[in-house]
């Protein structure tokens, strides 16, 4: 959408926001000191009035786009930290099948051996 704005001016000058706001102020006080038109002067403040809308509709829109940030970042950390919970639970799960594997392989083992030596 663009702004009315004087003839000459440049089309982007409101992009930046308060910089070129000021920029802009103070051109038309200087110019006002110097002499304008009423009708100069009427376009000058409509532009100036639509300049200050888009910064603050701009300004807004940063101010939900932060707030948007803010509480996906802490979805993602609660995410990550129910994952981490989720990764030790399924390593002691593996340890504790690995731990019983081994006793069973240990206990085999010995039964084996004592039906070596029993047999013998």
């Amino acid at each position: 959408e663009w702004l009315a704005r004087p003839k000459g001016w440049c089309c982007w000058a409101f992009v930046g926001g308060a910089p070129f706001r000021d920029e802009y102020e103070q051109r038309l006080q200087s110019m006002a000191s110097g002499g304008m038109d009423a009708r100069q002067l009427a376009d000058y403040r409509r532009f100036l009035a639509g300049l200050n809308d888009a910064i603050e509709r701009q300004s807004s829109e940063v101010a939900v786009s932060e707030q948007t940030l803010a509480g996906r970042r802490e979805q993602l950390m609660e995410r990550s930290m129910r994952r981490e919970s989720i990764d030790n639970l399924a390593d002691k799960a593996r340890a504790a099948v690995l731990q019983a594997q081994e006793k069973r392989e240990q206990r085999q083992s010995a039964e084996r051996a004592i039906e070596r030596h029993v047999v013998s």
